[in-house]
């Protein structure tokens, strides 16, 4: 089975909606402090009415299910090594959301996962 034009472009999709879920979790955990961690019971009324929290699980859970759409159409072997766009995602929305700084370094491993993941999607 060749990998769909569609799939691809719903991986894509996935990748990007799925790199709000880290951002949003970033969010969420600056809002939690120390004494969260004390404890079960403590951790759950500290992470109850995170709004971050739950809209970052969202976002995972829309990439899931996208993700999985696109595995019904589409060789793994072809679609999964796309999901490392997931990183390149990231680092761009913590510099835009987050105000995170990058450094060259990080920009030339950025330049090589889009080359390993463009090289993987026209191998298909």
């Amino acid at each position: 089975m060749m990998a769909e034009a569609w799939a691809l472009g719903l991986i894509l999709l996935a990748t990007f909606i799925g790199s709000f879920g880290p951002i949003f979790l970033k969010r969420a955990s600056d809002k939690l402090n120390r004494e969260a961690f004390s404890g079960v019971s403590s951790l759950i009324r500290a992470t109850a009415g995170n709004f971050s929290l739950v809209v970052g699980l969202c976002f995972y859970g829309a990439s899931f299910i996208l993700y999985m759409i696109a595995l019904s159409a589409s060789e793994l072997s072809v679609v999964y090594p796309l999901v490392s766009l997931s990183y390149v995602w990231v680092c761009l929305l913590s510099v835009a959301m987050l105000k995170e700084r990058m450094s060259r370094q990080k920009w030339v491993a950025i330049f090589l996962i889009i080359l390993g993941a463009t090289m993987v999607g026209l191998g298909s």
